[in-house]
Formats: C-alpha cells, sequence, structure tokens
C-alpha cells in the first residue's frame, strides 16, 4: 500500500510518501508473536540448562567423583555468580539504616 500525505504549511506543500508493504505487516505481526513468547522460550531454556547440569553431574559421579565434592563445588560456584550480580545489581536499593541494623544483629547473635 502506498500512503500519500500532503502538508500545508505557509504555501508550501510537502508531500509525504510512505510504502508500507506486506512484509513490514508480517514483520511486525512476528515480533508481537515472538515478543508474546518470550516466557516460553525463558522457560525451555532454563529446562534445557537443567538437563544438561543433570547429565554432566551423572557423568561426573560416574567417572568417580565424590558427591560431596561435587556438592561444594556446585555451591562455591553459586556463591561466585551470585554475589558480583547481587552487588552490581542491588548497591543503591539497600539503605545505611539496615546497614546497622544487621551489624547490630550480628554482633548481638554472635555473643
Amino acid at each position: 500500500m502506498i500512503y500519500i500525505e500532503i502538508y500545508i504549511e505557509e504555501n508550501k506543500y510537502l508531500v509525504q510518501v510512505s510504502f508500507t508493504t506486506t512484509l513490514e505487516k508480517k514483520m511486525r505481526d512476528t515480533r508481537k508473536v515472538v515478543h508474546g513468547l518470550k516466557p516460553a522460550l525463558m522457560m525451555l531454556m532454563v529446562q534445557i540448562a537443567f538437563a544438561s547440569v543433570n547429565v554432566l553431574y551423572k557423568l561426573a559421579i560416574n567417572d568417580g567423583m565424590s558427591v560431596r565434592v561435587l556438592t561444594a563445588y556446585r555451591l562455591i560456584f553459586a556463591a561466585a555468580t551470585t554475589i558480583p550480580l547481587a552487588l552490581i545489581f542491588e548497591r543503591f536499593s539497600i539503605t545505611p539504616y539496615i546497614h546497622s541494623y544487621i551489624h547490630i544483629y550480628i554482633y548481638i547473635s554472635i555473643r
């Protein structure tokens, strides 16, 4: 389709021609569909990640690795990836009052 818009400003004619093809409309519809499928795609990616981790655990245990060592590695890796993300994304959301309250609570609970 071809849309022609004519603007009249200060005795000047401005003609704007825009071409909207069916391909562009299909692309817009495709973007809407993909945007609606984002939660399902993320869920699929998480399930694939969990399945691959389970397969790697099974291979490591069958190869002779101790379950305790594998669990310790898993916890170390989780902490090493979670702590920097928490420090980056949550650094401005905690007020200093909460920090002092937590320090006092830790001091009291140790004794």
